[in-house]
């Protein structure tokens, strides 16, 4: 899984994964398109890999928090200028 830190992609911490497993628990692409049927805007946090932040992406997620913004910046701007 790459992390979304400029030049690292080692493995995540114990820390890192009891973070993900307490905010990414149960969040999934039905939950999301739901909220949008009702009217309701999903905000996700802390996404802190890219695999995180193309799922909530793909998803149509309204926002994102994440440590890394500057990262999440230039993904959103390369991904938009390939169509």
């Amino acid at each position: 899984m790459k992390k979304l830190r400029n030049g690292h992609d080692g493995e995540k911490s114990e820390a890192e994964k009891e973070e993900e497993r307490n905010h990414m628990q149960g969040l999934t692409k039905e939950e999301v398109e739901l909220c949008h049927k009702n009217g309701i805007e999903v905000n996700v946090w802390t996404i802190n890999n890219m695999d995180d932040l193309e799922n909530m992406y793909e998803w149509g997620c309204d926002g994102v928090i994440t440590n890394y913004p500057d990262v999440c910046k230039s993904w959103l701007k390369a991904k938009k200028a390939k169509g």
